[in-house]
């Protein structure tokens, strides 16, 4: 439709072209008169010509790829990250806690929260809540929903996907795929990407259209 509109417009205005030198003061020159036939063969080599170029032109998403592993870092810290690289890198944490419960400890540099599970020596998960940080994508705290989603391929409409993904297939945990999922306690969508490997994987939680908070899971 959009090629249609092109081709009709342009000859809107080789009309409108036409009409004004039909109006324009008489010259000596003389004007070879355009036949109906030489009319028609312009247009399909005009039409032609548009629509190879639109054929030409890439898709929106063609170039953008799925996430892979090596891009999901905040601050240089990774899931292999041990505790004494991640001091090493980022200095003494703001603070630290546990979590008997759930076995988990935290290691506090202001918006972001690095875990660790008792018994492992490397990262387990990271929250991340400041706008300031190096993010997967370079997603921020604050970024809007559709932002966000065209920073990944759009292979479908996830709000048509049996499994609301946009990329890749959620069926079984597969790797490399992108996805909307309901939740949350406010009923606003999270995006959930996983890797090439699976682990590691992105979510990205919004409320009211704009990121709140993302996590990184090692």
């Amino acid at each position: 439709m959009k090629k249609t509109i092109i081709a009709i417009l342009f000859l809107s205005l080789l009309a409108g072209f036409c009409a004004c030198k039909k109006n324009a003061p008489e010259e000596t020159t003389t004007v070879t008169p355009i036949t109906e036939e030489a009319t028609s063969a312009a247009t399909r080599e005009t039409t032609n010509e548009i629509f190879t170029a639109a054929a030409e032109e890439p898709t929106s998403f063609s170039a953008i790829p799925y996430l892979k592993a090596n891009e999901v870092t905040v601050n240089g810290v990774t899931g292999a990250t041990t505790r004494a690289q991640l001091i090493k890198l980022l200095g003494q944490p703001d603070s630290s806690e546990s979590d008997e419960d759930y076995e988990i400890e935290f290691y506090n540099y202001g918006d972001i929260r690095y875990v660790f599970e008792y018994g492992s020596d490397t990262v387990t998960s990271i929250n991340i809540r400041s706008t300031t940080n190096q993010t997967p994508r370079n997603i921020q705290v604050g970024d809007k929903f559709d932002d966000v989603l065209n920073k990944f391929p759009q292979e479908k409409d996830y709000r048509t996907s049996d499994d609301g993904a946009f990329y890749g297939s959620v069926e079984n945990l597969a790797p490399n795929f992108g996805y909307v999922t309901e939740e949350g306690d406010y009923g606003s969508p999270s995006i959930i990407l996983a890797t090439e490997s699976s682990v590691p994987f992105f979510k990205v939680h919004f409320k009211d259209g704009l990121v709140e908070w993302m996590q990184v899971f090692c």
